[in-house]
């Protein structure tokens, strides 16, 4: 259907794509006379000289396409925001199930005599905050051979973590007898025994909670897009 025009007016045609020369310059008058011809699946209007063609144009269209491009962004945020909070949750996991193990593996190891040759408090402040720990180390002997050890359980509790480790290093003064827990396949690895690291139970459940809420909202994520 071609359609000539008449005059020229600034009056928008709804349905063509926005930017689209014949939205901005529209002409409402036609040979019929009418204020503006039908639309159908294929109009075609003149332009300066040559035709515009605007097909399929159904009112509602761009609102249906809207609320579809709102709900894949909503959908892709869904994802990553599950993928990322499962990671952080795994590595609070691995952190906490890392020391929470040596713990138990350091009550169920040999011990031998041992003595405290450092102790101090360590304290780091990044973006995340201030964190503290009771720096230690100890010298041993296994099968006539000294070793030197700076690894412990990290007694401390969580609500309350540079006390703990300020109660740490008092009670682990240099010069101090302990006894060492010695893996039987590396004698090396000693481990000083400050008792269960209370924290890292916490930090161990944060953990769980981030992977399960990251798995859930990433899943629905998925399945909304499916």
């Amino acid at each position: 259907m071609r359609c000539r025009r008449t005059r020229s007016s600034s009056r928008t045609v709804a349905g063509c794509p926005p930017g689209h020369p014949g939205v901005e310059q529209a002409h409402p008058r036609w040979h019929n006379g009418s204020a503006a011809a039908p639309f159908g699946s294929h109009v075609q209007r003149w332009w300066r000289g040559g035709t515009v063609a605007c097909s399929n144009v159904r009112q509602g269209s761009p609102t249906i396409d809207l609320q579809r491009v709102r709900r894949q962004k909503m959908q892709y945020f869904e994802v990553l925001a599950g993928t990322l909070l499962t990671t952080a949750g795994g590595s609070l996991l691995r952190k906490a199930n890392s020391l929470l193990l040596l713990h138990d593996s350091a009550m169920r190891w040999p011990r031998v005599a041992g003595v405290v040759v450092r102790s101090e408090l360590r304290e780091v402040s990044d973006s995340d905050g201030t964190s503290y720990r009771a720096e230690l180390a100890c010298t041993y002997s296994v099968g006539g051979k000294q070793f030197t050890t700076s690894r412990h359980t990290e007694g401390m509790t969580f609500a309350q973590p540079e006390q703990s480790a300020r109660a740490l290093v008092a009670a682990f003064p240099v010069g101090k007898a302990v006894e060492i827990s010695v893996d039987s396949s590396d004698a090396g690895a000693g481990v000083l025994n400050t008792g269960k690291p209370q924290h890292m139970v916490v930090i161990r459940r944060v953990g769980i909670a981030a992977v399960l809420a990251g798995i859930a909202l990433g899943a629905y994520g998925i399945l909304r897009s499916a």
